[in-house]
């Protein structure tokens, strides 16, 4: 490995790691992703539905009434609240998804994924 590979994987693995501690990853997808455009729109209600274990339809509904908030559409959804209630869950938690729903109880340490859980969101592969 060169030295500008070997430099650029280990600023990777320390960029990856501050967004971890700042509670921008969540079960292994980015949580604090602005989404721009159509392609990351689609991405964003994946993630959603991933998370709150609901379908797309449900999760473009709870992003637009969460301004497009990744965050604050998953607690809307996974604990059936308003949105301005999932804000202020996640105010408590200081940003952090995570802590959000620790705070309110829907999830355990030891268990943080649901059964089924797991990998990249991947698109249908006929959709083109």
């Amino acid at each position: 490995m060169k030295a500008g590979t070997a430099q650029k994987v280990v600023l990777n693995c320390i960029s990856t790691g501050i967004m971890i501690r700042l509670g921008f990853v969540y079960r292994e997808l980015k949580v604090e992703m602005r989404a721009t455009n159509d392609k990351l729109r689609e991405r964003a209600e994946l993630m959603v539905a991933e998370l709150a274990g609901t379908d797309a339809a449900t999760a473009r509904r709870a992003l637009a009434e969460a301004g497009g908030s990744i965050k604050t559409a998953t607690v809307m959804l996974i604990r059936s609240v308003s949105s301005n209630d999932a804000e202020r869950l996640l105010t408590a938690g200081k940003g952090n998804l995570r802590a959000a729903l620790l705070r309110c109880g829907s999830i355990s340490l030891s268990h943080p994924r649901p059964a089924g859980a797991g990998g990249p969101i991947r698109r249908d592969p006929r959709a083109r």
